[in-house]
């Protein structure tokens, strides 16, 4: 998969990092958790599925991108 440029890595962490603090995470761990979503999200889907990961929700029994997203978000959540 060819990794994300830049600017949709740098757009993804930011809608991410926000979400999070509204959620009432620490400004430490929103990092962490979307440093790890954003890169793993990048080397699993890359830019040739990225509309792929935008229609996945994170299902372990669903489709193969659902299946992928799950994965990732799991094991980012838990560290």
């Amino acid at each position: 998969q060819t990794p994300w440029v830049t600017e949709v890595y740098q757009s993804y962490f930011n809608q991410c990092k926000g979400s999070m603090l509204q959620q009432g995470m620490s400004d430490h761990k929103a990092n962490g958790v979307c440093y790890c979503l954003a890169s793993g999200f990048s080397k699993e889907f890359g830019m040739e599925q990225y509309d792929y990961l935008r229609a996945a929700t994170p299902n372990p029994n669903g489709t193969i991108y659902d299946r992928k997203l799950y994965k990732i978000a799991t094991n980012c959540v838990k560290k």
